[in-house]
């Protein structure tokens, strides 16, 4: 065992996340002190294997110990992209500054989608048909139409802390008084933002998908280029 963190394992059951993900790809989310490295450091650091469905969850209890724990996380990014993994985050500039990687994570945020405006939302002068939106936006739109996962989701999210106060139950809560409960906070927040990023994911693939279905039953066939094309998205 690593004496330098703390290591939780959670897997996944069939019934709350959809699984239409291809296999190798994995989604990693930092906690840390703050937003600017080298000041602030990597508290808590959170990996989901999307192909055994499992989160594994470390967290820093000495923040002297935070240059090993960093090259720990970072070496395990780097192996599953040796082994042909994707590698994905909601914001990868914030987390390869502090894991000092570059062009190894790719960018959820960034993914946009283009939709249609319904006619009674359209701008009276220009009458646009489409806008575009993020796949992160869209899927809390997209989530909100199934209950039952919502429920689930609701469920899973009870005791959820802000982003905002991390760093100060890190802090005033752990290092100050040895609080189990503040790690229990920081890891379950870790948990629950690698669930929403799971279902942006999951809402890109769901897209891509969705495209070749159309572009199938208009055309009846698909030219390999845009197959080729539309898979190295994802």
């Amino acid at each position: 065992m690593n004496m330098d963190f703390m290591r939780y394992e959670f897997r996944i059951k069939e019934d709350l996340l959809p699984r239409i993900i291809p296999d190798k790809h994995i989604i990693v989310d930092l906690e840390t002190t703050g937003l600017e490295p080298p000041e602030d450091i990597i508290i808590c650091g959170g990996i989901f294997d999307c192909k055994k469905r499992i989160i594994r969850i470390y967290f820093l209890p000495d923040p002297k110990k935070h240059e090993n724990f960093k090259r720990f996380l970072r070496n395990t990014i780097l192996w599953y992209k040796n082994e042909g993994y994707e590698i994905w985050a909601y914001n990868s500039e914030f987390e390869e500054d502090f894991l000092s990687l570059r062009n190894v994570i790719r960018d959820l945020m960034v993914y946009w989608i283009c939709k249609p405006i319904p006619f009674e939302e359209r701008d009276e002068f220009t009458l646009r048909r489409t806008k575009m939106t993020t796949a992160t936006d869209e899927i809390i739109l997209d989530i909100l139409k199934d209950k039952e996962t919502m429920k689930r989701i609701d469920e899973i999210s009870n005791g959820y802390v802000s982003s905002s106060l991390i760093p100060r139950i890190y802090l005033k809560q752990w290092l100050l008084k040895r609080d189990d409960e503040a790690v229990r906070q920081i890891v379950h927040h870790n948990y629950i933002d690698l669930i929403r990023e799971y279902f942006a994911l999951w809402f890109i693939y769901k897209s891509i998908r969705d495209i070749k279905r159309l572009i199938a039953k208009e055309f009846y066939i698909i030219p390999r280029e845009i197959i080729r094309a539309l898979d190295r998205i994802l």
